[in-house]
C-alpha cells in the first residue's frame, strides 16, 4: 500500500524538533506472600499434597453440597481417607471433620465415530466442622 505511505526526506527529519518524552513510573506494589506447602510424610515416603488432590470437582451436586460444608475433590488413585484428611489440612488450614471416599467408574465414549474409554478415578467427599469453610478458586 505504497499509495498511502509518507515518506519523509533526510531534511524532513532533521528540521522536526525533539520532544522530550518522560516516563511515569508506577509504585512499586506490595509482593504477595505464597504460602510453601510441605510435603506429607506418608509411611517412608513424603508425598506433595497435590499429587493426593487433583484438584476440585465442579459439579452441579458438588456446589449444593458446598452450601452445607461438604467438599468434593478429585484425589490419586492410590490415595486414602488419612492421605486426603492431612493433604486437606497442608492446602487449606482447616483438618476436616470427615473425609469419605467414592470410585468414579470408567465409561466408554464415542468421539468423532472413534471408539475409546474416558478414564475413571477417584474423588473424595471432605466434610468440614461447623462454622469453617475453605475458598476453592
Amino acid at each position: 500500500m505504497a499509495l498511502f505511505k509518507k515518506t519523509e526526506t533526510k531534511e524532513t527529519k532533521a528540521t522536526k524538533p525533539v520532544k522530550a518524552v518522560k516516563k511515569e513510573v508506577a509504585p512499586k506494589e506490595a509482593t504477595k506472600e505464597v504460602a510453601v506447602v510441605a510435603p506429607i510424610s506418608v509411611g517412608a515416603n513424603s508425598v506433595h499434597p497435590a499429587q493426593i488432590i487433583i484438584g476440585p470437582r465442579i459439579t452441579e451436586k458438588a456446589g449444593m453440597t458446598a452450601e452445607q460444608g461438604v467438599y468434593v475433590f478429585d484425589v490419586s488413585k492410590r490415595a486414602n481417607t488419612t492421605e486426603v484428611a492431612k493433604a486437606i489440612k497442608a492446602l487449606y488450614g482447616v483438618a476436616p471433620a470427615k473425609v469419605r471416599m467414592a470410585k468414579v467408574p470408567s465409561k466408554r465414549v464415542i468421539v468423532r465415530g472413534k471408539g475409546g474409554v474416558k478414564s475413571g478415578g477417584k474423588k473424595a467427599y471432605v466434610y468440614m466442622p461447623k462454622g469453617k469453610t475453605i475458598e476453592i478458586v
